[in-house]
């Protein structure tokens, strides 16, 4: 315990990861704030939707449907407008079809002179209620055709009614519940960027985990002690994932009350599948899919310590240690902001979607739909995400230990 003790306190008393935990999670605050001018749901029409819903009318849908197009008949534009944004529409887009012009004309913000966000965002958000079940059941099939297509034989045909199933079950069992959810959105969106808000953090500190004594010459004195080399690795290893679960455990606290505090508790029974970018068919609500991926995350990033701890122990410079260390956490990760250097859906997409810090983005897992074949059976790849990362994490360790215990041998 002295020794674990000991290899804290130089963590956490060093200057400079003190400061990059600083300047790193004021990053990741401008994440969380940038989120938060971004709604995905607005307070305001939220409300106006919800007391449709709560009317108890059969008829709910049609009667906000009526309204709304009173609304949007009584604001439409006059005819010689819409002709000459159509005309500009055409002159700067001449690839488009005469549909997709249509299409850019028929927008709300394109047709109507008066433009009520609360009116309009829930007409937008009442169709994927009232069509919560036909959707789901069409993405199902969607995604069965493409195995069909894109795996011939009994592999395709085993994906394919794997994922049928999974979103049946989705149509039949759960009932659309919808209302202000920002929070909840927000705290999962959080771990889209932790590769380097939090990543970065725990790579800063690690990379010297092993590099520090033997620069300041206090290895050759604690393994000069009895049982010294063996306590030394375990206290090092032991105080490398101490320090990424606090560090994690900050992040996720921190951004929890920021989060909470501008936007409340509301919306926790909300349903997460909205299928116009959430396609995955895991019937979680919202505070549910909050946890999953707040787990998913702290094995996400204990792996990610396991992995640097590793890099550290084999590489003599810690600069070198710290930019292998990065590229393996920020170049997998980079699927978050849509730079794919692989095919997605690929093998070698599916492996990078093991990679530490792809677990740690967490969100961008679960609200995909990626199935494995295995032994003849159709696995969701994110129900394997938590227990290969314990292996791989475990894994990690051991060599690490291994791979200083034979340095220290050699020395």
């Amino acid at each position: 315990m002295r020794l674990l003790r000991y290899e804290l306190k130089k963590l956490f008393s060093s200057k400079l990861i003190l400061v990059s935990l600083c300047v790193l999670y004021i990053f990741n605050l401008l994440v969380i704030l940038n989120f938060g001018s971004m709604k995905y749901v607005s307070l305001g029409y939220t409300t106006y939707l919800r007391e449709y819903i709560d009317s108890g009318s059969d008829n709910w849908y049609e009667e906000m449907m009526a309204e709304y197009q009173q609304y949007f008949n009584a604001n439409l534009k006059p005819e010689e407008e819409l002709a000459e944004l159509r005309q500009r529409v055409i002159e700067l887009h001449p690839e488009l079809s005469e549909e997709e012009v249509e299409s850019i004309m028929s927008d709300p913000h394109m047709a109507l002179v008066n433009y009520d966000d609360d009116i309009v965002g829930a007409y937008m958000e009442a169709a994927p209620i009232r069509n919560f079940a036909v959707n789901a059941k069409d993405f199902g099939e969607s995604y069965a055709e493409e195995y069909r297509e894109h795996y011939p034989g009994e592999k395709g045909e085993v994906l394919a009614a794997k994922v049928t199933e999974m979103f049946n079950t989705l149509a039949e069992e759960v009932e659309p519940y919808y209302e202000y959810d920002d929070s909840w959105w927000d705290i999962r969106g959080a771990h889209r960027f932790f590769a380097v808000t939090l990543g970065m953090v725990i790579a800063i500190a690690l990379c010297r985990l092993f590099t520090y004594d033997r620069t300041h010459r206090a290895e050759d004195v604690i393994s000069s002690t009895r049982h010294g080399r063996k306590k030394l690795i375990y206290a090092k290893i032991g105080a490398g994932f101490v320090f990424a679960l606090l560090v994690w455990l900050f992040y996720e606290v921190a951004n929890a009350a920021v989060i909470f505090s501008m936007t409340g508790f509301s919306g926790a029974e909300s349903m997460w599948q909205y299928f116009y970018y959430i396609n995955a068919p895991f019937i979680f609500n919202q505070w549910q899919i909050t946890v999953v991926t707040i787990i998913t995350s702290l094995f996400g990033t204990l792996m990610a310590a396991a992995m640097i701890m590793l890099v550290s122990s084999i590489l003599k410079k810690q600069y070198a240690a710290l930019i292998v260390s990065a590229v393996l956490l920020i170049v997998p990760a980079l699927k978050v902001v849509n730079i794919n250097f692989v095919e997605a859906g690929s093998f070698i997409d599916n492996v990078l979607d093991f990679f530490p810090s792809r677990i740690m983005c967490a969100i961008t897992e679960w609200q995909e739909m990626d199935l494995l074949y295995v032994f003849g059976n159709a696995v969701p790849l994110e129900y394997l995400l938590i227990p290969v990362a314990v292996i791989i994490t475990v894994g990690l360790s051991v060599l690490c230990f291994f791979r200083y215990r034979k340095k220290q041998l050699a020395d």
